[in-house]
């Protein structure tokens, strides 16, 4: 909880790294288990303590981060769940908000992107093709 509460510090106040101020959307968290054990659900710290998601979003509704608690506790819980950290930043990075105010940490030059909760990202094309052939061919194959 003390690097959840600096995170959330700095994203308010800036202090102390300026550039940090106001870029964090949301602050993730869970309570760490012991290795062996399945994880626990993300909860979203709300400045003061950590808030299940359907609690939060119930008071707070974001209607631009499709299916919030069903795609973080997929992340987040279960037997596999170990293979995300236990603090997550969700950087504001929405396509609804002007450029200018979109963050993401990485380099200037990034070669990969972990997307948003944002609807944008939540939708991702499935593309069949092949070279010749027919449409039923494909049909099949789907």
């Amino acid at each position: 909880m003390p690097v959840v509460t600096a995170f959330y510090e700095a994203n308010r106040t800036g202090s102390p790294i300026p550039q940090l101020k106001d870029t964090i959307d949301l602050i993730f968290a869970r309570e760490p288990v012991s290795a062996g054990r399945n994880t626990k659900p993300y909860e979203i710290f709300d400045g003061r303590k950590l808030v299940p998601i359907r609690d939060y979003l119930r008071a707070h509704p974001r209607p631009d981060l499709i299916r919030l608690e069903e795609r973080m506790n997929a992340l987040s819980a279960g037997p596999y769940g170990n293979r995300a950290g236990d603090i997550l930043l969700l950087a504001r990075s929405c396509t609804n908000l002007p450029i200018e105010e979109r963050y993401f940490f990485s380099a200037t030059h990034h070669y990969t992107w972990h997307g948003s909760a944002c609807e944008m990202d939540g939708h991702i094309p499935f593309i069949l093709a092949q070279q010749g052939g027919s449409g039923e061919r494909l049909r099949i194959l789907m």
